[in-house]
């Protein structure tokens, strides 16, 4: 009997045993799940950072080529209208073809303007030399300078040779438009000899009269060598 009763008590105490170590395998477990899910949750913040961070660019690249494009359209030019030519020289008078040079260092027209026009240049058909140049020059009703063309060097041929001029003329106001000529005597030029005087130009001036001076300065002389010359202006 006893014999019997100390091997059902070490069965037992054996059966404790395997319970004991079966508990600790299952909480083993359960920490390795709790960590997997931890792990999931990290990477599902990560995507969503990153989804975040995507958007956030994508957003202001986007912002900032608006404000770009709006800028660079914004900035346009204006229209400064079309120039015109209208030629001045008189359809009257005798041709003189290469023979003279313009003698004066002053000449051009007195005219008066028919209605407001504003000039952007003064051209004159003219066998200019290289060693010298011709610019524009406007005096008001009362031989006073009030605008100056830009200076045009000569290149030895016959052409027409353009001074750059920036002057609004009134209507009814009486003007002289001239160019000054660096070398009068070295150039060439072709001109109408007695022309009729005064003459008109279609719209656009009236009291036409060709005028000569010596120097840059105001000229005060009736002249009847016309020379070829335009006006520029805007329309």
């Amino acid at each position: 009997m006893r014999f019997m009763a100390s091997v059902v008590w070490l069965a037992l105490f054996g059966a404790v045993i395997g319970l004991a170590a079966c508990g600790d395998d299952g909480g083993g477990g359960g920490d390795s799940d709790s960590d997997s899910d931890s792990d999931s949750d990290s990477d599902s913040d990560s995507d969503s950072d990153s989804d975040s961070d995507s958007d956030t660019d994508a957003d202001a690249g986007t912002d900032t080529d608006t404000d770009a494009d709006t800028d660079t359209d914004t900035d346009t030019g204006t229209d400064t209208g079309t120039e015109v030519t209208v030629d001045i020289t008189p359809t009257t008078g005798s041709l003189v073809d290469g023979v003279d040079d313009p003698d004066w260092e002053t000449k051009g027209y007195r005219l008066t303007a028919v209605s407001d026009t504003h000039i952007v240049g003064l051209e004159w058909w003219i066998d200019q030399p290289s060693s010298g140049w011709i610019a524009a020059r406007l005096y008001d009703g009362s031989a006073d300078l009030i605008a100056s063309g830009t200076q045009t060097w000569g290149s030895d041929v016959e052409q027409w040779y353009r001074s750059d001029m920036d002057a609004p003329l009134v209507a009814g106001q009486t003007y002289t438009l001239v160019f000054y000529n660096s070398v009068p005597n070295s150039a060439i030029f072709d001109y109408k000899d007695y022309p009729s005087e005064p003459f008109s130009v279609g719209g656009w001036f009236t009291g036409l009269y060709s005028r000569s001076g010596s120097g840059d300065d105001y000229p005060s002389s009736t002249n009847y060598w016309a020379p070829f010359m335009r006006v520029i202006v805007l329309e």
